[in-house]
């Protein structure tokens, strides 16, 4: 990950900001319009009070554009500071697809040249519940986004590799996914990323089949950041299906030394991944899904 100045950083995030919030104003004035198009002249009562439609939607128009940038200037702020986050969404009635767009921003502005921490996960939970969006949906909105910055990752390691080197980690991941001998449905989704790596070669797919098989162990020369992040997904990938048994183990600590790591910058890399993996799925569990065993 290249390294950003605080004031580039700070930019983006508040273009992501801009951009959600230019969104969300369009949508809230565009569901006026069609309302007004259906009932020109109406007047609505709210706690037995009679008004305008006009009226009441610029009010409560209002109220969501201000919470909106609370939350949003609190997500900015959380990335910016390491003090504990004691903000406390006050609870609103909003469309899906505005609640969708907020999700997903704040997730973009957490993952944005950093790593997603366990208290972002909480924080995405406080909003989630605030706005009524069930655990499912967030944790789909959050895959969602977890995949789009893999695919990025591994675009931009296409771009700085060699052929042979791509293959060596497209090895790598597919090592790791079949390390406890099981497919679980969750790690389907890095093959994506394998193919990446293979640029989607049919003969280099067989290859890396047939070269996995061997105890030998993979050899990668690139510098010790880079040899981090990968090392960073691996243990995700193993993870990745609530399981983690002495084969998954053996293999991340053979890596983990193949990559000149030792074993304190090994557990400084796996105890956030395992800590992020365990908070995300207390607070957004998925469905129970059969694995396939490659036995």
């Amino acid at each position: 990950m290249i390294k950003l100045l605080r004031s580039q950083l700070q930019n983006k995030r508040q273009q992501l900001k801009k951009s959600c919030e230019n969104k969300i104003a369009l949508i809230l004035a565009d569901s006026y319009n069609v309302f007004n198009c259906y009932y020109p002249g109406a007047i609505l009562t709210a706690n037995e009070v009679k008004l305008p439609a006009h009226q009441y939607f610029e009010y409560k128009n209002n109220k969501t554009i201000q919470w909106v940038e609370a939350v949003l200037n609190q997500a900015i702020k959380a990335c910016e500071t390491e003090d504990d986050n004691n903000f406390q969404p006050e609870t609103i009635k909003i469309t899906e697809n505005i609640s969708k767009l907020m999700i997903s921003t704040v997730l973009k502005i957490f993952s944005y040249n950093r790593d997603l921490c366990d208290s972002d996960y909480y924080f995405i939970n406080d909003i989630s519940i605030a706005m009524g969006v069930d655990p499912e949906t967030v944790g789909y909105i959050i895959e969602q986004s977890l995949s789009d910055t893999r695919k990025g990752f591994f675009k931009m390691l296409v771009q700085f590799l060699t052929p042979d080197e791509c293959l060596k980690c497209a090895i790598l991941i597919y090592q790791a996914i079949k390390a406890d001998n099981y497919i679980h449905p969750a790690e389907f989704k890095y093959f994506e990323n394998i193919s990446q790596l293979v640029k989607h070669d049919h003969q280099l797919m067989e290859q890396l089949k047939q070269r996995s098989q061997s105890q030998d162990k993979i050899r990668l020369s690139i510098n010790t950041e880079l040899s981090k992040y990968i090392f960073k997904y691996l243990i995700e990938i193993v993870m990745c299906d609530g399981q983690f048994d002495s084969r998954e183990s053996n293999y991340l600590k053979g890596i983990g030394e193949s990559f000149g790591l030792d074993h304190q910058q090994q557990d400084e890399i796996i105890q956030p991944v395992a800590s992020l993996q365990m908070v995300h799925a207390a607070l957004f569990p998925q469905q129970k899904v059969s694995t396939t065993n490659l036995k």
